[in-house]
């Protein structure tokens, strides 16, 4: 397999992008998984989500923040590494 269209990729860190969600799972009990809410909360710029996961045979919350770089990688995920704040004691953004 190869590339027949001659097309010349930049390295990733050059990519742009465009949309990604950071999320922290939280591992719950079955008494939660049936009475936890999905919520979607959206202040001015920044959204928040959280709902029941299920992963394998355990449940999990999921508090997921979606953002929007439109920049390059590199540029956006040093952004991402101190602008995302998913904490699950104070379910600050």
């Amino acid at each position: 397999m190869g590339d027949n269209r001659d097309d010349v990729v930049p390295p990733v860190l050059e990519w742009v992008l465009k949309a990604c969600d950071v999320n922290k799972d939280i591992e719950i009990d079955n008494m939660a998984q049936l009475t936890l809410p999905d919520i979607q909360i959206s202040l001015a710029e920044k959204a928040f989500r959280g709902y029941v996961k299920l992963i394998g045979e355990k449940a999990y919350y999921r508090m997921e923040q979606p953002f929007t770089p439109n920049e390059t990688v590199s540029t956006a995920l040093e952004k991402l590494r101190t602008d995302a704040k998913l904490d699950v004691d104070s379910l600050s953004l």
